[in-house]
């Protein structure tokens, strides 16, 4: 699939900090994680921008995965990744 911008939700960040976002799609996070996949929202996200990726796994919610990660590169016309990301666990 690709980058639904209603799923994007700036969550925090003001003043001289960076800001923190939410994507919560039905995407596996492996795909959002991937080169590119915000590219509409580059203008927004920048380097260094904590990201939240819920996959919301509509079929079975409690398998539910979900991953932190933050903007490691952006040059603000085509190029915007994330850093690989880390899962966070129910176990």
């Amino acid at each position: 699939m690709a980058f639904q911008r209603q799923f994007l939700s700036r969550i925090g960040g003001s003043g001289n900090s960076k800001s923190v976002w939410m994507y919560a799609s039905f995407d596996p996070v492996a795909t959002v994680l991937g080169d590119d996949y915000f590219v509409e929202a580059i203008t927004e996200i920048q380097v260094g921008d904590c990201m939240f990726i819920v996959d919301r796994l509509e079929a079975s919610p409690e398998l539910a995965e979900v991953a932190i990660s933050f903007c490691k590169q952006n040059n603000g016309v085509g190029i915007i990744r994330l850093a690989s990301g880390t899962a966070i666990g129910n176990t």
